[in-house]
This record gives structure tokens, C-alpha cells and sequence, in this order.
């Protein structure tokens, strides 16, 4: 009876620690780098650096995106570059929305260490 209450138990908090991790976050960049990579390889992407970094157990400096990966994706890409572009030549932050603990931009190249893939940008 203990043994599978204490199963039970296990199984929930790993559950709802999965699901904890996957929550949106925002953060206001300092937008400080712009870069492209195209190497013509799984690994070309785009990416802004931020000068102040999001902490989500990692100190995140870096947001990337595919930049070979459909039409809709290059357009989010573009809209990266454009709006980090912006905000470095101009001073103002760039809002950023992600996922927290989203480590899937490492299939090209934005390392789960410190770079996370955004889902919303708002220039400011």
C-alpha cells in the first residue's frame, strides 16, 4: 500500500515538474549581438544576444531560430534579425516570450546551455 502511494507520488511531481518548466516567460533584452549562421548545414540560424541574460537555471544570453526551416519559420526568423537590428542601432530593448527549459533549438545550433528559441517579440 506505502510503496505504491510513494509510486504514485514520484509520478506526480516528476509530472508536474515537467510541466513547470514548460511555462512561457518573457524577458526585456538589452539587445547587445545580431548574428546570422549559413553554412548550409543543420546548424544555420539566426540569433540575438542579450547584454542582461534571463536566468531559467542557465543564464540565458542567446534566442535563436532556424533560418532554413519553411516559409513561416524564415518569416519569425527575419522578423528576429529585423527587430534585433532595431533595437541594437537604436538603444531599446526587445521583449522576448519563450518557453522556459526549452532545449529544442539545439537541433540547430542554439545550445540548451544558454540559448532558448522564442515565441513572441515585441520591439519597446
Amino acid at each position: 500500500m506505502f510503496r505504491s502511494i510513494k509510486i504514485i507520488f514520484a509520478g506526480l511531481v516528476l509530472f508536474f515538474s515537467q510541466h513547470a518548466l514548460a511555462v512561457d516567460r518573457s524577458h526585456n533584452c538589452v539587445v547587445n549581438e545580431v548574428g546570422v549562421y549559413d553554412r548550409g548545414n543543420a546548424i544555420d540560424r539566426v540569433h540575438i544576444r542579450c547584454a542582461n541574460p534571463y536566468f531559467d537555471g542557465n543564464n540565458i544570453y542567446y534566442f535563436a531560430l532556424p533560418l532554413n526551416a519553411g516559409t513561416e519559420s524564415s518569416a519569425f526568423a527575419t522578423h528576429l534579425i529585423n527587430l534585433g537590428n532595431t533595437a541594437l542601432a537604436n538603444g531599446r530593448q526587445l521583449t522576448i516570450v519563450f518557453v522556459a527549459g526549452d532545449t529544442s533549438g539545439a537541433t540547430y545550433g542554439c545550445q540548451s546551455i544558454n540559448c532558448r528559441k522564442p515565441q513572441e517579440l515585441w520591439l519597446h
